[in-house]
């Protein structure tokens, strides 16, 4: 198949009867990398400048060959080039073939240029955390499956976005994909433990627990790899700064649980306990120090007795006020409306 060709007569056409509403025209994939065999495709796209230019998108097949003559905005190119998609390699790699004026080729360029400036790390750190999100539902549905058949579909899902995760975290994009993505992947910096032996079950095992269990191993290596990544870049403050007005709102979720328990609420009673915990352990993620180890709430709830909750929250509550005071953290607290009015007096 001469791909060349295929690409001769579009641009042609647009040459001919499009010149005002297509801007560029971008070759990609393995025609750019020499890659091609007797059964490849011409992956392509093109920048629509008007409503027109969209006419010019169709699918095809030639000598049993499928084409895609792809039509893409400004817009989706922009969100692309920001990583916000999978498939940013098609700017950074793509190869411009046809433009219609220097500043649109300037244009395509510069999305290029962001595409590949990888100076915020923490960016991408975070970036990273949030598409590896979808891994956890994935990994629930190869947990889930009861046919091989179904396992390995739901498996090729989650090895493609835990590879996209992976390359967000190394600062880079996925470029080729399906047999290449696991080089791709073990050329990177930052690897998660036991990757390839874990990826390769995938694709070499047909034993369906062995397979569930080491995808969720590297499920789980690759959320310790990011958190790991996450910590590295997360701004760390002293506790005075952190937790400066934290306990006057955190008082609340103590108060929530002493309520509960009075009108033999368990649900509200451990929702708060859990709610209360969830937040101390969330901004300690921005201190420069361990957490203490304060009564365990989740675990002291009883349904049946939540006067033993009622119990661990007031020796928690004692124990996080003797941590401020330790951290000399101030607590603002007014003994009547009198101090209240006097503080609001004098702001």
């Amino acid at each position: 198949m001469n791909l060349e060709k295929i690409a001769e007569l579009f641009i042609g056409k647009i040459r001919k009867d499009y010149a005002d509403d297509v801007a560029l025209v971008v070759v990609m994939g393995s025609y750019i990398y020499g890659a091609t065999h007797d059964r490849s495709d011409l992956d392509l796209y093109f920048v629509p400048k008007t409503q027109k230019g969209y006419q010019l998108g169709f699918t095809f097949i030639l000598e049993e060959i499928g084409f895609d003559l792809w039509p893409i905005s400004w817009q989706r190119l922009e969100s692309i080039a920001r990583h916000e998609e999978r498939i940013t390699s098609i700017v950074t790699e793509g190869k411009v073939i046809y433009h219609a004026a220097q500043e649109d080729l300037d244009r395509f360029l510069k999305l290029k240029s962001i595409a590949l400036d990888v100076s915020s790390k923490s960016d991408f750190a975070k970036k990273a955390n949030n598409v590896f999100q979808e891994s956890y539902r994935l990994i629930y549905r190869i947990q889930e499956a009861e046919t091989l058949s179904e396992l390995r579909q739901y498996g090729i899902r989650f090895v493609n976005h835990l590879g996209y995760a992976l390359s967000l975290l190394n600062c880079n994009t996925v470029k080729r994909g399906r047999g290449k993505l696991k080089k791709e992947l073990l050329d990177n910096v930052l690897i998660p433990d036991d990757f390839e032996a874990c990826y390769d079950t995938l694709f070499l095992s047909d034993d369906m627990d062995t397979m569930k269990k080491d995808l969720s191993c590297l499920l789980k290596n690759t959320e310790k790899l990011i958190h790991a990544e996450l910590d590295r870049y997360q701004e760390k403050g002293s506790a005075k700064n952190v937790l400066s007005g934290f306990y006057e709102e955190l008082i609340s979720s103590y108060n929530k649980i002493y309520h509960a328990a009075e009108v033999n609420d368990p649900n509200t009673a451990l929702f708060a306990a859990c709610e209360l915990q969830h937040e101390i352990m969330d901004v300690f993620q921005y201190m420069d120090l361990e957490k203490p180890d304060f009564p365990d709430l989740a675990k002291a709830y009883d349904p049946d007795d939540l006067h033993a909750l009622v119990i661990s929250a007031e020796k928690h509550k004692r124990a996080f006020e003797d941590f401020l005071k330790a951290q000399h953290v101030p607590v603002r607290k007014f003994t009547d409306l009198s101090e209240y009015e006097n503080h609001l007096s004098s702001l």
